[in-house]
């Protein structure tokens, strides 16, 4: 099965990104937490996770109220620091939680699933694509990372601008193959005016 998910990167040095297709297609159910619940413990259950890392991420912590809108934010910001990490079929099951003397006990099982990896880098919808490709992004055979596919588009941004290309836009685009685990990724250039050279 292959899944497309596009990502559009502003004009700018400053560029940012919003993702316009949930690949995962999950939605949380609440919780019943009763009035008054404290957090006693939670805990992370998957393998080679950065435990330390994405407990810091979480709203929930230990010794706060207990909020089930704070668990499904939770899920889905566990599964988004994997996504980061090129785990991009990472599944988070929703949250348990058993109560003790000491409070709540919330458990998430986290399955992350393999790393993804680059197969393609592509440029496309500019005249000086051969020139761009120096710039450096992502190769064929790295893991996937967002956060640095997004950086390849403000390096690009950045290229063009030191080029004399006012307002640049760079799209990013990535067809991911779940497969072979692989990732295809394309960016888009337009060029929007090139300012008079003195």
């Amino acid at each position: 099965m292959k899944v497309a998910a596009a990502i559009i990167v502003a004009a700018g040095l400053a560029a940012g990104g919003e993702r316009v297709l949930d690949p995962f297609g999950w939605h949380s159910s609440a919780i019943s937490v009763p009035d008054g619940s404290r957090v006693a413990s939670i805990r992370l259950d998957g393998p080679s996770l950065p435990i330390t890392t994405f407990k810091h991420a979480l709203r929930t912590q230990v010794g706060a109220a207990l909020r089930d809108g704070d668990l499904t934010a939770d899920r889905a910001e566990l599964v988004d620091l994997l996504v980061e990490r090129g785990h991009l079929a990472a599944a988070v099951a929703p949250p348990t939680v058993s109560w003790g003397p000491s409070g709540a006990h919330v458990n998430f099982a986290v399955t992350p699933g393999p790393r993804y990896q680059i197969r393609s880098v592509n440029l496309t919808g500019a005249s000086d694509l051969a020139e761009a490709a120096s710039v450096p992004m992502l190769a064929p055979g790295d893991d996937i990372s967002v956060d640095r596919v997004a950086r390849g588009a403000e390096l690009l941004v950045q290229w063009f601008s030191d080029r004399g290309v006012s307002r640049a836009t760079v799209a990013y685009r990535l067809d991911v193959d779940d497969n072979d685990h692989a990732v295809d990724v394309t960016y888009t250039i337009v060029h929007a005016r090139r300012l008079a050279r003195r």
